[in-house]
């Protein structure tokens, strides 16, 4: 995913985990999905995301796209702020200098969080691969899922 007029490293699709969200006049800026889909980004500010268990990840520019339709967090982020994966049979634990933050579910190809649903109103959020370069996703994404070297 690519964002026209700056990079992304999150998106969010429900503007309930914004404590503000400073608006974009639409048109005026968009994501760019792996499918080369774009959709348009509303505003961004820092998304509140509650998960189980009680503790809240707070996603620093996360632009407010309402047309996606899930949320992603980007795992490169996250562990570059000191979080670590524990990678299970069907589930991923999401550790924070050594304490249990949160937890996942492996869902057919992807990692969903699991989230505290009585305080936010999305129903899953991914947990994604998001870098600088996102060349290598687009491609990933366009193939299938195939590997580089095929």
């Amino acid at each position: 995913m690519d964002c026209r007029q700056g990079e992304t490293k999150h998106i969010a699709q429900d503007k309930a985990g914004f404590m503000e969200l400073h608006r974009y006049l639409v048109g005026s800026r968009t994501v760019i999905l792996g499918n080369n889909g774009e959709e348009d980004v509303f505003g961004v500010e820092t998304y509140h995301l509650n998960l189980n268990g009680g503790s809240r990840l707070l996603l620093h520019d996360a632009p407010y796209t309402p047309g996606v339709q899930c949320f992603f967090v980007s795992s490169v982020s996250i562990i570059r702020l000191g979080f670590t994966f524990g990678f299970c049979l069907d589930c991923l634990d999401l550790f924070y200098k050594d304490n249990l933050f949160g937890q996942a579910t492996l869902k057919r190809e992807f990692i969903v969080l699991d989230l505290d649903d009585s305080h936010d109103s999305i129903s899953s959020a991914f947990i994604a691969y998001f870098d600088s370069d996102f060349k290598s996703i687009k491609w990933h994404a366009r193939h299938g899922h195939t590997g580089q070297d095929k």
